[in-house]
């Protein structure tokens, strides 16, 4: 994929993506090369993660006024949720406003030890969010803490993000081996198994208990069902990796 304002990077056998935003401010021609970029990685059936990075210093100081969300084709961070396989978002320096929602779309997310996170009602140009702030941070972090961000402008710094479960790992910023090693886990684990898990598990948490067991119970009765159950049964008494194949 050539974009001319982000980056879209493969490895692992082309079994990993990496997005890369340019960093810093966040425009319409970044919004839009990201849809692009996502949708063409959701219809991959190769693909078992995407991380989300950013060049520079800053993941993303907020939106510069040529950001139009309703005039997008679709809405990136719902988009970036719904992949079916893990993402990971790996966070430096500042990040704001769409970054915060950005990120919040993620599965997981890294933080280096500079971060400050933030995400106002009254932004800068006086928009509120617009791309699921609103509903996705207080289920991240609690009711609380999401108001005093939204409504007083309150910014986390590496500490309380952690402590607050905004991101999940505060890592160096020049110590790349805690995002590799989670890629090189999920890379490695059944597609199948790690698709239909993080879809029960967001479809659960909103169902009553009995209804989010009984959905648990359809998925491993599904998954018995796969090839890739039967490799890793063949591969576990064979005593080698397995060799999965997303069927």
């Amino acid at each position: 994929m050539r974009f001319s304002a982000i980056e879209v990077r493969r490895h692992h056998d082309g079994r990993a993506a990496e997005i890369i935003i340019p960093g810093g401010e966040f425009n319409m021609r970044t919004a839009r090369e990201l849809v692009v970029a996502i949708e063409r990685l959701r219809e991959d059936r190769s693909l078992r993660v995407v991380t989300l990075g950013a060049k520079g210093p800053d993941f993303c100081t907020g939106a510069t006024p040529d950001l139009d969300p309703v005039a997008l084709a679709a809405d990136p961070v719902s988009m970036l949720s719904q992949l079916r396989v893990p993402t990971i978002a790996a966070v430096r320096g500042a990040c704001r406003g769409v970054g915060t929602e950005l990120i919040l779309g993620c599965d997981v997310r890294l933080g280096t030890p500079d971060i400050r996170i933030g995400l106002a009602v009254d932004g800068p140009m006086g928009e509120p969010p617009c791309w699921g702030g609103l509903a996705r941070l207080p289920r991240a972090i609690g009711s609380g803490d999401a108001l005093r961000m939204l409504l007083l402008g309150a910014e986390f710094d590496a500490e309380v993000a952690l402590r607050r479960r905004l991101i999940h790992e505060v890592v160096d910023s020049d110590d790349d081996e805690t995002l590799q090693e989670w890629i090189k886990r999920l890379v490695a684990a059944a597609p199948l198994a790690v698709e239909l898990a993080k879809e029960v598990m967001h479809r659960g948490i909103e169902l009553p208990l009995a209804e989010a067991l009984r959905l648990e119970g359809d998925m491993n009765h599904l998954l018995a069902t796969t090839d890739d159950r039967a490799e890793g049964l063949r591969a576990f008494f064979e005593r080698r990796p397995a060799d999965f194949a997303g069927r």
